[in-house]
């Protein structure tokens, strides 16, 4: 009898995303969708680059900080006892790319801490040295996803319950932006912690041609948020507030 299927292996990529919906399964989330036009602000960059070699990435990075700090509930994490542990300070969770060997690309890992107080040229600082900051994945964390699914679930439960060492884990916030395509080849632990943050935000940069003709440049950018721990309205002030400190952004 012939056979008309075909068995692989789970693969641990897999694996880790199906242990990030479990974690979000365990937030009331609710998100946010809207896109914002930085044409002017590349424009900024541009003409200050003489004086100062700041990135794209550490201006949005500083943007979403300060919003941060005027938002401090957003960031805040549950206990197993229904009370809410509000921070001081957001330590943000942020993944990136960094080559790997035989031409592949790992993806590495670093909390910000303490980002809301951090600086424009202290993000930038960081975001350069994070060849030297930064974790990729670990033999002891692809151990870790080989495990049985029901201790994996186990483990995340009793870090999940105890605000302090989710925080350690995975900061208390989230910040992710796409500006080239994918390509990563390694899944690390803890690399995907966008759904089950109080607060994330992922955006991806993306250039067009207006209905004029002129060339633009705008980014797409989602907000999760903790809907146990933030309302709507919140969350929509909080959107409003990033999108203003992008718009009003100045090097002065």
């Amino acid at each position: 009898m012939n056979k008309e299927y075909v068995i692989e292996n789970y693969g641990l990529d897999r694996k880790l995303i199906e242990d990030s919906v479990y974690l979000s399964s365990k937030v009331a989330k609710m998100g946010s969708f809207f896109e914002v036009d930085i044409t002017e602000l590349r424009s900024k960059i541009k003409s200050q680059k003489k004086e100062s070699n700041i990135s794209i990435i550490a201006i949005l990075f500083f943007c979403y900080a300060k919003t941060l700090a005027s938002h401090k509930r957003a960031f805040a994490l549950k206990n197993d006892y229904d009370k809410l542990y509000l921070f001081e300070d957001a330590d943000v969770f942020f993944p990136y790319e960094v080559d790997g060997n035989s031409n592949q690309k790992n993806i590495a890992r670093k909390i910000f801490k303490k980002a809301n107080r951090l600086s424009l040229s202290q993000i930038e600082a960081q975001l350069k040295d994070l060849s030297k900051s930064s974790n990729v994945t670990t033999p002891q964390e692809k151990k870790f996803l080989t495990l049985p699914k029901f201790i994996r679930h186990w483990i995340y439960d009793y870090h999940f319950k105890r605000p302090l060492n989710r925080k350690a884990l995975f900061g208390n916030a989230f910040f992710s932006i796409l500006v080239n395509p994918v390509k990563s080849n390694a899944y690390p632990l803890f690399s995907l912690p966008f759904n089950f943050h109080p607060i994330g935000i992922f955006m991806g940069l993306t250039s067009y041609v207006n209905e004029n003709g002129q060339s633009k440049t705008k980014i797409i950018v989602t907000v999760s948020g903790d809907h146990s721990i933030i309302n709507g309205a919140d969350l929509c002030k909080f959107c409003n507030d990033f999108i203003s400190n992008v718009e009003q952004f100045s090097f002065q």
